[in-house]
């Protein structure tokens, strides 16, 4: 994570560098949607970003109906090093949008407390982002390396943002494919034609075919028979065969 005691690279002048101006190593997972709706809800970019990319890369586990120990909401495991990295946010920036929707528990005694209590998902301290969360954190507020963090859902509360803003589902983008085409010459393109409709005929078309196949072979039965006995390879019998068994 940047801080002010990060300096610029050896040869330039050593002056404190701003953490928004830190390099950050290039995200490796598809682009997060936007949409304007929710950034608007959430009065933040980065947070709507978050948002987006809880829900489409930690979709919620299925809820253990069997269990008596209240766990029909399990949580997920969010690893920050590598929630940063896909974003391309340092942990400063996640913290900060993480702290905005969500409550922070220090331990799963105390959020199992809350949770009785029916006060999860309630901030009483914050305003500007709403008292009513859209997540409960369980974990150390630190920002050191190696943070892992458990982050439950307020389903009904998401629902209705998501509702709010229009999203009907939020998926995964699905990178563009690659179509094969078929090089002709230097300067020219054939495209495949494996996926290509069969040309329609018309029924005007489809009649003149048909007779056009039963002329044919009525006008040239006998002469191929008288040929192929001719050739000796057919017996004579074969010229004796009537016409309407034809």
């Amino acid at each position: 994570m940047a801080n002010q005691y990060d300096t610029r690279p050896f040869g330039e002048h050593n002056t404190p560098m701003r953490p928004s101006k830190a390099p950050m190593p290039r995200s490796t997972i598809e682009p997060l949607p936007y949409f304007p709706a929710l950034c608007r809800l959430l009065s933040g970019v980065t947070i709507s970003l978050v948002v987006c990319y809880l829900e489409i890369h930690h979709p919620a586990p299925e809820p253990d109906l069997q269990s008596f120990t209240g766990h029909q909401n399990p949580p997920i495991f969010l690893d920050c090093d590598q929630a940063c990295e896909d974003l391309g946010v340092s942990r400063r920036t996640l913290h900060v949008s993480l702290c905005c929707l969500s409550t922070w528990w220090s331990s799963e005694l105390e959020r199992q407390r809350a949770a009785r209590a029916s006060r999860e998902f309630l901030n009483p301290d914050h305003s500007r982002y709403g008292r009513l969360k859209f997540y409960s954190v369980t974990g150390s507020k630190t920002l050191r390396p190696g943070t892992v963090i458990q982050i439950r859902r307020n389903y009904g509360h998401l629902a209705k943002l998501l509702q709010d803003a229009g999203i009907a589902t939020l998926a995964v983008p699905v990178p563009a494919i690659a179509i094969p085409f078929t090089k002709l010459a230097d300067n020219a393109v054939l495209a495949s034609t494996l996926n290509a409709p069969e040309r329609k005929m018309s029924l005007t078309e489809i009649l003149s075919s048909v007779s056009a196949l039963g002329e044919d072979r009525r006008s040239t039965r006998y002469p191929r028979l008288r040929a192929a006995v001719a050739a000796g390879l057919r017996p004579a019998s074969a010229l004796k065969v009537r016409r309407n068994m034809a």
